[in-house]
C-alpha cells in the first residue's frame, strides 16, 4: 500500500474550507474529520508566502499542493483559481515549454496511464485531463527528461535505487505493525459495500504520510526526482519575479512542498502568512 501512495504522488466538492495563520511549516496534505472522528475528505493546501521587498510591491508565492488524481470539482476550482494569477508554474517533466493539450496528452506513458486506471478505481480524475495547461498565465518550470538523466548521473542515481529506498521504506513501516493490521483494512475495504468509498479512505490515510517517503527518497543530499527538480522551478521562480510578476502559483506535487518551503523562507526571505485548504477527495458518506 505504502509503494502504491508513493507512486500516485511521485509519478506524479472544491471548497475552501477555512483559513489560518501558517505555521513555521505548515502541512500540506491532511484528511478532515466529523465530529464522530468519521473522515470527510482528504484535503489540499493552498500555502501563502508574502515577501515585502525594497521597493514598494509586495510578492505573493503560493505554493499549490497537487494531487494528480483527485474529484473533478476540485480541479475546476483550481482552473478558476489559477486565472487570479499573474503566473503559474507548473510541474511537468518534458521539453522546456511544454503545454498539455486540453483533455491530456494523446500518448500519456505508462505512469500517467498507471493513474488514469487508478481514477477508474477510485471514481476520481486525472490532473492532466481536467487543468488548463492552456491558460497564458501557465509557466513550464520542471526539467526535461535529459536534465533529469543528467542530474541523475551527477548524483549517481538511478530507477534502480529509487525502488530500493521505497522498498525498505515500506518494510521498515510494515515493522510497525507486527499484526498487519494495515493489510486487514486494506483487504476489508475490498469487500466493503462502498468499496470505491473504503479504498479512497485506506488511500488517503497513506498519502498524508508523502513527506516521509519523500524524506527517504532524499537521504542527506537530496534527489533529482525532489531537490532537483524544486531547483529548476525556483530558477523560473526567480526569472518571474523579475519580470516583475507579484501574485504566483507554484503548482507542484505535495511530496515537493517541504523543500519548496524552505526554499521560500531560507533563500529567497519570504514569510509563510496563511493556509487554504480544499476538499481534494471526498470521504464521506454520499
Amino acid at each position: 500500500m505504502l509503494i502504491v501512495a508513493a507512486a500516485v504522488f511521485i509519478a506524479a466538492a472544491s471548497t475552501a474550507v477555512g483559513q489560518q495563520a501558517a505555521a513555521s511549516e505548515p502541512e500540506f496534505l491532511r484528511i478532515s474529520y466529523d465530529d464522530a472522528g468519521e473522515p470527510l475528505a482528504l484535503q489540499s493546501v493552498i500555502a501563502r508566502y508574502r515577501l515585502d521587498n525594497s521597493s514598494d510591491s509586495t510578492i505573493n508565492v503560493d505554493l499549490v499542493g497537487a494531487l494528480h488524481i483527485a474529484d473533478r470539482g476540485y480541479f475546476a476550482d483550481l482552473n478558476k483559481r489559477f486565472k487570479k494569477y499573474d503566473s503559474v508554474l507548473y510541474e511537468l517533466i518534458a521539453e522546456s515549454g511544454t503545454r498539455v493539450p486540453a483533455g491530456g496528452p494523446d500518448n500519456p506513458g505508462a505512469l500517467s496511464s498507471t493513474q488514469g486506471a487508478i481514477t477508474n478505481v477510485l471514481g476520481l480524475s486525472f490532473q492532466l485531463e481536467e487543468i488548463d495547461y492552456q491558460a497564458t498565465n501557465f509557466v513550464h518550470a520542471d526539467m526535461s527528461p535529459e536534465q533529469v538523466a543528467e542530474s541523475m548521473t551527477e548524483r549517481n542515481e538511478s530507477l534502480y535505487q529509487y525502488f530500493w529506498k521505497i522498498f525498505f521504506f515500506a518494510t521498515r513501516e510494515y515493522a510497525k505493525d507486527p499484526l498487519r493490521t494495515r493489510d486487514i483494512d486494506l483487504l476489508a475495504a475490498f469487500f466493503a459495500p462502498d468499496q470505491q468509498r473504503a479504498l479512497k479512505i485506506e488511500l488517503a490515510k497513506e498519502l498524508v504520510n508523502v513527506d516521509d517517503v519523500t524524506q527517504t527518497l532524499e537521504g542527506p543530499d537530496g534527489s533529482t526526482l525532489i531537490s532537483g527538480r524544486n531547483q529548476k522551478a525556483f530558477d523560473v521562480l526567480a526569472k518571474r519575479i523579475d519580470a516583475g510578476d507579484r501574485r504566483i502559483a507554484v503548482f507542484f506535487g505535495a511530496g515537493h512542498l517541504s523543500d519548496m518551503h524552505r526554499r521560500l523562507v531560507d533563500d529567497f526571505g519570504f514569510q509563510p502568512l496563511a493556509e487554504s485548504w480544499l476538499d481534494a477527495w471526498a470521504l464521506g458518506n454520499q
